[in-house]
């Protein structure tokens, strides 16, 4: 193929003009690439041989990039020139538009920018074949347009940075899908953004965030579905009503693919009186090109993470289903916390987080002995000494889940006692985190109101004067004297235990044994001494509830 188009690279890193070159003859056959790696060497290059394009890092040693512009743009008025920034400075690209300076690359420099600047050059060289240009572009541009494109830039180099620090505080999809949705209200000023997943089975569209206006949300999912049709973002502009035609707002609905899949829409509203334009569209497809990368990274870690969660349930259901007096205890001890959080008013989310990690609170029992897990008879003082080390086993399990603090305080801290003589840490009081003080409680009476090897169970009131008998010792007294009201209310006990119906062991997530016997190896090997995790040596009194602290 004929070489159409002549580029020259000026930047003063050699991996950055490697990588360019590479990037600008993977988008075409047509272009021929010219690596200098200063100012002065690309002065040498356009006074020896025709060039069409050449993209300047603004920050090299000698002639920097504002200073090579100002120096070629009056003998070069033709030739398009590309500003390499890494930093966003609405200094540098009013003075670089000033001195003639076509377009902007930020770094990292990614391949959809570098083809839209490509593009930009075959439009323009096929504009000169057909006329001469009268003047210089600095010459051509009015004050409003300069300010408009000054102001289009700014939002671009925005987009670049700001994005960056948002994404670094991203923890999971949901987050990611409510910063994109608020950071389309900047970037367009409108009034109203939402995104939607696209359900590949049902074939339709789900909003799952929504910023901005609500009250301008009408007619929003039809006009996104209409997106998923075209390749390309759809914009509407606004549309005055008439007769029994409603109103409409300006708006953009941009479908967004990961590996070719559509994913779903954004769709932002514009402002009654202040429109949403076509040229918003540019950042906003910037916006998506550069948060794709972060968002197929959460997605495959909640993939991980849910996959290691399941396998992580299993290992607790087989682990319980081996001992008859065990059986379901994580579940049932769940329901009970949860029920107690949810009758307090604790949030959605604190809930939650119950729900998520209570069934996992024994998990680092796993890595206990068989000779001492299943024991029949009250363990001996080195025996107990092991037992106490589950939940530290256990905390280190759940590390890869990437659980919220207070998820994991419920795994390594709901034997602490209120006095502070409990394990694995010897934590006090306060100091306790608060959902280690609730799964405490549920767990204790649990164990209390079901058979165990060295005792009968209990019924429900001996469980609760037992607990109440513990507050300001085993228990956080205030938490405590609410447990006892809530649980002792005529009918919670069967409003619990009517959701706990056995599940049969057919339909149960359990490991098979090979898989059993190899994870309780690998935990097995976390047993450390005891010695080395800062506890009280102090022993509690054993009542009733206190034992359950032990098994």
């Amino acid at each position: 193929m004929e070489k159409k188009y002549h580029i020259m690279v000026a930047d003063d890193e050699p991996s950055v003009r490697e990588i360019l070159k590479d990037l600008i003859l993977a988008l075409g056959d047509e272009y021929n690439v010219y690596p200098v790696a200063d100012s002065f060497e690309a002065l040498h290059f356009l006074r020896s041989m025709p060039i069409d394009c050449i993209l300047v890092d603004i920050f090299m040693p000698g002639l920097n990039g504002l200073d090579f512009l100002k120096k070629i743009r009056p003998k070069y008025r033709d030739l398009m020139v590309v500003i390499i920034t890494g930093q966003p400075s609405y200094d540098i690209v009013l003075e670089a538009l000033r001195l003639g300076a076509t377009d902007f690359l930020a770094k990292p420099i990614s391949l959809s920018e570098l083809r839209k600047i490509l593009d930009k050059l075959k439009q323009q060289k096929e504009q000169a074949q057909q006329q001469k240009e009268p003047a210089s572009r600095s010459e051509q541009l009015s004050l409003k347009t300069m300010t408009e494109q000054v102001h289009q830039k700014m939002q671009e180099q925005y987009t670049l940075h700001a994005l960056g620090e948002q994404l670094a505080n991203i923890r999971n999809t949901e987050e990611f899908y409510a910063n994109l949705a608020n950071m389309a209200l900047i970037l367009t000023g409108g009034i109203q953004s939402t995104f939607f997943l696209y359900d590949q089975v049902l074939g339709r569209l789900r909003a799952v965030t929504h910023t901005g206006d609500q009250t301008s949300s009408d007619n929003v999912l039809k006009v996104a579905s209409q997106a998923i049709s075209q390749s390309d973002p759809l914009y509407l502009p606004a549309e005055k009503g008439s007769g029994k035609q409603r109103a409409s707002l300006s708006s953009i609905s941009l479908p967004i693919r990961l590996r070719g899949e559509l994913l779903g829409v954004l769709h932002v509203n514009g402002a009654p009186g202040k429109d949403i334009k076509p040229e918003d569209i540019a950042p906003l497809q910037l916006l998506i090109d550069r948060s794709l990368m972060t968002l197929e990274n959460l997605t495959l870690h909640e993939s991980a993470s849910a996959n290691l969660y399941d396998t992580l349930r299993a290992l607790i259901n087989s682990l319980e289903a081996r001992d008859p007096y065990s059986r379901h205890h994580s579940v049932r001890v769940t329901r009970i916390a949860a029920y107690f959080a949810e009758k307090m008013g604790l949030s959605a989310e604190m809930i939650d987080s119950i729900n998520l990690a209570g069934p996992l609170h024994d998990i680092g029992k796993i890595g206990i002995p068989d000779a001492i897990l299943l024991k029949q008879d009250a363990l001996v003082p080195e025996e107990i000494e092991i037992m106490r080390q589950h939940p530290v086993v256990g905390d280190n399990i759940v590390a890869p889940l990437n659980l919220l603090p207070r998820e994991r305080s419920i795994i390594l801290h709901h034997h602490e006692r209120w006095d502070g003589l409990g394990y694995p840490m010897g934590l006090a009081g306060e100091n306790i985190p608060y959902l280690a003080r609730i799964i405490a409680l549920a767990d204790a009476y649990d164990a209390i109101t079901t058979d165990r090897p060295y005792r009968l169970r209990r019924t429900s009131m001996e469980a609760l004067a037992e607990i109440q008998a513990c507050a300001g010792t085993q228990f956080d007294p205030e938490l405590a004297g609410r447990f006892v009201d809530i649980m002792g209310q005529l009918g919670a006990a069967d409003e619990i235990s009517g959701d706990m119906a056995p599940v049969p062991q057919s339909t149960e997530l359990l490991l098979s044994r090979q898989q059993f016997d190899m994870l309780k190896k690998k935990y097995h090997s976390k047993i450390i001494p005891l010695k080395d995790h800062k506890r009280s040596s102090a022993a509690p009194e054993q009542s009733a509830a206190a034992r359950t602290e032990i098994k």
